[in-house]
């Protein structure tokens, strides 16, 4: 989730970075003249960008979330018998005798109950059908509030270095609790203000397991980084970004190594604190609110709810301890298949991109063909 949020940063970053000097080598760069094939190229660029958003966000972030909170083993839905025909009468109710009087009926679960996040079509079939068509983008407007804060702390707290993105999460630690619940709960009267929960009751819970998520998705990406840099296999370029030491084997075996520790890392640090962080936000949850995917709220009995006795939140030991494995097993299968997802988008987009640089670069297309050893 934040790990490819941050690659997808990475890569923005990268291509703003060698797209100017690229084009810089051409001898009419100095004017770029609007033509049918430039106007193309900007489609694709925004089609690939929207498509990645889209991806990342709502089967990286919205169906993943909704994955975390599921309850495998939901109770069955006690529906109490309706009296229609039930008369107030001073102190005395007459009911019709035609009603008969009975027991609540249990809404019994099929023998082999299969969760509803179990894959990407039925979450999104159910997604539509208890909340429309936009359903897919739930709480992106919350998130957008939350991209833009983090941002700008971060930004203001340069001079904190590589701890200002830490020190900036957990500033709007109850930012990310109101982006959970607009995603995890059932459409309701609330106004988009309303979700935004109290500062003062609710930081203090949030903000040891935002802490937790931080740390390990920057742990998981700098630690790897760090080891290719000490052995030498990355440098820092002129706008800080970490690239190659050199374009030889040796090194790509370096780039190779750092990719499969950051994915080890990821799955034992990046996955676990992120699973930990959206259920203790899903436990502060208010009573009022229903989720829109089956929920314990007990969390098999660890946590009470808070007009009960004022506890809330439950422990970040108990939020990972009362996830069981099928659960986590689906939570993974998700961020691979997201991954998998993203990757094929990039794939197809970056042969169109590729191919539209080409062609739209000035300069004559066939010798840049010829160069790049496309054509002869």
């Amino acid at each position: 989730m934040s790990a490819s949020t941050r690659f997808l940063g990475a890569i923005v970053r990268r291509g703003l970075d060698v797209a100017p000097r690229k084009l810089g080598n051409q001898e009419d760069v100095d004017r770029v003249v609007f033509t049918l094939s430039f106007a193309a190229f900007i489609i694709v660029i925004v089609l690939f960008v929207g498509c990645i958003i889209a991806i990342e966000y709502t089967y990286g972030m919205v169906v993943t979330t909704l994955t975390i909170i599921e309850d495998p083993n939901p109770e069955p839905v006690v529906s109490l018998p309706s009296y229609s025909d039930a008369v107030d009468d001073g102190h005395k109710a007459v009911i019709d005798k035609k009603q008969p009087l009975g027991l609540p009926e249990a809404e019994g679960l099929p023998a082999t109950y299969k969760p509803i996040t179990s894959g990407f079509r039925s979450t999104i079939k159910h997604l539509r059908a208890r909340a429309g068509r936009g359903s897919r983008f739930r709480g992106f407007s919350h998130f957008l509030a939350l991209s833009f804060a983090r941002g700008f702390l971060t930004n203001s707290l340069r001079f904190l270095g590589g701890f200002a993105p830490f020190v900036a999460d957990i500033a709007v630690s109850t930012m990310v609790l109101a982006w959970v619940h607009a995603v995890i709960s059932a459409p309701s009267s609330k106004s988009w203000y309303q979700r935004f929960p109290s500062v003062r009751k609710n930081w203090i819970k949030i903000a040891p397991a935002v802490a937790l998520s931080t740390l390990a998705s920057q742990l998981s990406f700098h630690i790897p980084v760090a080891i290719g840099f000490m052995l030498g296999g990355f440098r820092l370029n002129e706008n800080g970004i970490y690239v190659l030491a050199e374009a030889s084997p040796v090194y790509h075996l370096y780039a190779a190594g750092a990719v499969v520790l950051s994915l080890i890392l990821g799955l034992f640090l990046d996955v676990p604190a992120a699973v930990i962080m959206v259920r203790v936000a899903a436990s502060l949850l208010p009573a009022d609110d229903e989720t829109i995917v089956p929920f314990d709220r007990t969390f098999n009995g660890k946590v009470s709810p808070t007009e009960v006795d004022g506890s809330g939140a439950i422990g970040v030991l108990d939020a990972w301890r009362t996830l069981s494995w099928a659960s986590y097993r689906r939570v993974v299968v998700a961020i691979v298949k997201v991954a998998g997802m993203l990757a094929a988008t990039s794939f197809v987009f970056g042969i169109v991109g590729g191919l539209g640089v080409v062609l739209f670069a000035a300069g004559t297309p066939r010798s840049i063909l010829t160069s790049l050893g496309i054509a002869a």
